[in-house]
């Protein structure tokens, strides 16, 4: 993983902001491609430079298995290393609650589900994965 961007704070800020008023869309504006802009906004790097096109949740498993995923969370592994305990995300760090990915931020952990972009409680995540950090 590449080192964090010089001004990775006010993109990945930017970022949540732009997705905050997206309807959920699956393929186009779902928690997988909000996750790869904010790590984008972070990073500067593509998370997902193997995932194909989407539309459905059985396409996505599809387009997961045609990667070499089980899972959205064998992704993140496969793409961020392996994943620490949630209590240990920072703001930047890709977060999941087993169901769906989001970013952590200082508002506090962030998900875009079919509700939209939200806050969850941090005890409801079960992974986090480090993102641009030396020490994640």
């Amino acid at each position: 993983m590449m080192p964090r961007h010089p001004n990775w704070e006010e993109r990945l800020a930017a970022t949540v902001q732009d997705w905050a008023g997206r309807s959920y869309a699956m393929g186009r504006a779902d928690c997988g491609r909000f996750v790869a802009a904010c790590v984008r906004a972070v990073a500067g790097v593509s998370l997902w430079p193997k995932m194909g096109a989407y539309s459905s949740e059985a396409g996505l498993a599809k387009a997961l298995k045609r990667a070499g995923f089980a899972d959205l969370d064998a992704a993140c592994t496969a793409c961020l290393g392996e994943p620490m305990p949630p209590l240990m995300a920072h703001r930047g760090d890709v977060v999941s609650d087993g169901q769906a990915l989001g970013v952590m931020t200082g508002a506090g952990p962030v998900i875009f589900t079919h509700e939209g972009l939200g806050i969850v409680e941090r005890d409801s995540l079960t992974a986090a994965w480090a993102v641009g950090r030396a020490d994640g």
